[in-house]
């Protein structure tokens, strides 16, 4: 189903013009690839004692793009095709830089594990 997903996807995508980017797409993008990983990353630091690993397992899985899942749930019930699409390939544009950014912070040791130790 996913290679399906990605090809209908991809036609989707093919016959929208590219200047019709919906407007919604730089908060769309903002709150998926910088609030989700860091409100993931606030609140479990603050519900307990994780090990460093777990924590930034799930910064990284939150700070990952849009998936493929919500094309197709948004093409099955044919609400916000076009958008969804946009937000994948947007998402996923820009997740190159942010996932980047958040793996040396990991790796160099400047995102603290444990925001409240």
């Amino acid at each position: 189903a996913a290679p399906c997903a990605l090809f209908a996807m991809g036609v989707t995508l093919a016959l929208r013009p590219l200047n019709r980017v919906p407007h919604e797409m730089v908060p769309i993008a903002a709150l998926k690839l910088i609030l989700h990983p860091l409100l993931c990353y606030v609140v479990l630091s603050w519900i307990g004692n994780f090990s460093e690993t777990w924590v930034f397992s799930a910064v990284l899985l939150a700070a990952l793009p849009t998936a493929t899942n919500v094309f197709v749930i948004a093409q099955q019930y044919g609400v916000w095709v076009q958008r969804v699409s946009a937000s994948v390939l947007i998402t996923t544009c820009l997740s190159v830089v942010t996932v980047t950014g958040l793996l040396y912070l990991i790796r160099h040791d400047i995102l603290a594990p444990d925001l409240f130790p």
